[in-house]
């Protein structure tokens, strides 16, 4: 009989520190996904990056839009396949000069389309912190892509909420990165 109320008292102690474990550590294994879904994003832009300026140097032609497509650079050869997206249901575009993906002319950015939940909040955040942008009212605020991009000589990944307010958005400006 003590030996069944040494197990149950054992289980109760498992679980306990199991709960106290995961309360604690909670936050730091949340924290290594955001980081780990920021590094992946941006990796996965870098490499439709590289296939773009691999494309225009092999052809002598730059990509235009608004038909420039990820599918197109695995069409191509350029990418082996398309990235997915780890929203599922968004999109990863190519967009020419302007304000969509209709626009025409050379292509200028890479958009990387995510939710509007607060992993991706955080994964914009994180993804800003890498850019150089410390202050994280800068995705709320920089609803154009344009002026947010004036703001980044650095060429690298960004991330704004969009200027409908229904997704956050990592864009790549399209040329030398990182």
């Amino acid at each position: 009989m003590s030996n069944v109320i040494i197990g149950i008292i054992g289980v109760i102690l498992f679980i306990g520190l199991a709960i106290a474990g995961a309360v604690h550590l909670g936050p730091r294994f949340t924290g290594a996904r955001t980081v780990s879904d920021a590094a992946r994003i941006m990796a996965q832009l870098e490499q439709i990056n590289a296939a773009i300026e691999a494309r225009q140097q092999r052809t002598g032609e730059v990509l235009e839009g608004p038909n420039a497509t990820v599918d197109q650079l695995v069409a191509e050869g350029y990418l082996k396949s398309a990235p997915i997206n780890i929203f599922p249901g968004n999109s990863i575009t190519i967009w020419a000069n302007g304000n969509n993906a209709a626009s025409t002319g050379p292509v200028v950015r890479i958009n990387y389309r995510m939710d509007l939940t607060d992993r991706a909040k955080q994964i914009c955040l994180e993804i800003e912190r890498r850019a150089g942008f410390e202050n994280p009212d800068t995705i709320e605020n920089a609803t154009y892509t344009q002026t947010h991009e004036a703001a980044n000589p650095s060429r690298r990944p960004a991330c704004i909420r969009n200027q409908n307010g229904n997704s956050y958005v990592v864009y790549k400006p399209v040329g030398d990165g990182f």
